[in-house]
């Protein structure tokens, strides 16, 4: 007789990933369109031989394993300045077997001699090939037709970035009975008093779910629209006094208008999980 099998889903603890410790300071008065790093520290090997020294550090993990970010979603400290929207981008990248012989991290890129030299040191510097990959998303064209010859499908592959917009999140439900008051769904992320209308006790992050396309991970961010130039409309820079202070209250330590220590568990948080 026939027996089911049935195929549990299994998942890692969740890692936070956080921005550098001061990044307010660093970041302040610059071009949004700059990107801020989580971790944004470097890596290990940043400055051994055959490495960048400004090499940024990244997560390790297995490649082809489901990923999922829990996004927090901003939400203002006070009423008088609502935040803008905030566009992440994923970035992964491809380690070498020198990585694995050095401290036995994951490695899908074969070669183990060194790729092309940084010529902008003098004299040049050799580098270890370490490629980064970008997430994508592919787009689905209408079906061919009327052309001459064989028709092709064509699919536009292009990269993916995930704009958060600032929703107001649900309303806790009154409790009924024993002590009254605001029920919290959550708890020991945010300190109520840095969020005001009970924001602290409601969900904060939202979930998105993709493959790892690398031996290793990072997420970068800019404000919504904070492209290039010629891309899009002038952006003003960072402002964590003003329009991003929401992302230095829940990133950071607020220091611009009113420090708080820092929240060590509110950030991107990184789960991987056996493919299915």
């Amino acid at each position: 007789m026939g027996e089911s099998v049935l195929v549990d889903s299994e998942w890692t603890l969740t890692q936070v990933l956080r921005p550098p410790a001061g990044f307010e300071q660093v970041y302040q008065g610059q071009d949004a369109s700059i990107p801020i790093a989580f971790p944004g520290t470097l890596d290990p090997r940043a400055g051994e031989p055959g490495f960048d020294p400004r090499l940024l550090a990244a997560l390790p993990c297995a490649f082809g394993s489901r990923v999922k970010f829990l996004f927090p979603n901003l939400t203002a400290p006070d009423v008088e300045a609502p935040p803008p929207a905030y566009t992440y981008t994923i970035i992964w990248r491809l380690r070498n077997p020198t990585d694995y012989r050095a401290d036995r991290r994951p490695f899908h890129f074969p070669k183990q001699t060194p790729g092309v030299p940084d010529t902008s040191l003098m004299p040049p510097q050799p580098r270890f090939v370490i490629p980064a990959l970008q997430e994508s998303v592919v787009y689905t064209q209408p079906e061919p037709s009327g052309l001459p010859g064989p028709e092709a499908a064509v699919q536009h592959l292009r990269r993916e970035m995930l704009t958060v917009k600032p929703l107001d999140p649900p309303q806790t439900p009154f409790i009924v009975g024993g002590i009254g008051g605001i029920g919290s769904y959550q708890q020991g992320v945010i300190d109520p008093s840095f969020a005001p209308f009970e924001l602290a006790k409601r969900p904060t992050f939202l979930p998105y779910e993709t493959r790892a396309q690398g031996d290793e991970v990072m997420v970068v961010v800019v404000r919504e629209f904070a492209f290039p130039p010629n891309s899009g409309p002038p952006q003003t820079p960072w402002d964590f006094a003003g329009q991003d202070r929401a992302f230095a209250n829940f990133y950071g330590v607020d220091g611009q208008v009113s420090p708080h220590p820092a929240f060590s568990d509110l950030g991107i948080m990184v789960l991987f999980g056996t493919p299915t």
